[in-house]
């Protein structure tokens, strides 16, 4: 038997049952997406707020460095116009306390850094999965639907064939050598009791 080459023969049937279908499926995965959407923009928009108040921190820590290291090098300055020893040891205790709190205080910047380079990070990917989830639904959706289409023409092309058949039989023109369906055709039986039912007027006919 000649393969049907067109698998849209009843577009009526096929496309409203397929877009009927896919359109449920859209509903459901259209909720669930807008879901993990919402509570992925929400979250990226939270984790890109927190990043900037740890960079503004980090800004601040850089100004009070930079304010600290002058007031100590103003105190080393005028300890040495000093000649209190006591003064002077004083002054270079509140140095090394200094400069011990200050490498303190970078190291911190520096962690609270690597925060902000891994939080966005995160950013990017929660962004990239949801788009790719975005595609992915679209792509499902195009494969659903020929994969529909399809499977439609299974019983929209059994059913072709035999509203052929009926419009000779109703002209008074029996077919002859009616065809058998596809090997993954629908509805088999049906078109098996067609069948025995034309044979059957047929013989009415011509007794």
């Amino acid at each position: 038997m000649k393969k049907r080459t067109n698998y849209l023969i009843d577009k009526k049937f096929q496309l409203k049952h397929t877009f009927s279908i896919i359109g449920l499926k859209f509903v459901v995965i259209a909720l669930i997406t807008g879901a993990i959407a919402f509570n992925a923009v929400y979250n990226n928009g939270q984790l890109s707020r927190n990043n900037t108040q740890l960079q503004n921190i980090i800004n601040d820590q850089s100004n009070i460095i930079i304010i600290q290291d002058n007031n100590v090098e103003a105190l080393l300055t005028y300890s040495q116009a000093v000649k209190d020893k006591t003064r002077i040891k004083a002054i270079h205790d509140v140095a090394l306390i200094h400069g011990r709190n200050m490498k303190t205080l970078e190291q911190n910047n520096s962690t609270i850094g690597d925060i902000i380079t891994h939080t966005d990070n995160v950013i990017r990917h929660n962004t990239v999965l949801l788009v790719t989830v975005c595609v992915f639904v679209i792509l499902q959706g195009i494969a659903l639907y020929f994969m529909l289409i399809r499977r439609t023409h299974r019983i929209s092309g059994p059913i072709f064939v035999m509203s052929n058949y009926m419009k000779q039989i109703i002209r008074g023109d029996f077919p002859e050598n009616m065809r058998q369906l596809r090997k993954h055709d629908d509805l088999k039986e049906f078109y098996d009791i067609f069948l025995e039912m034309v044979q059957s007027l047929k013989k009415s006919r011509d007794a």
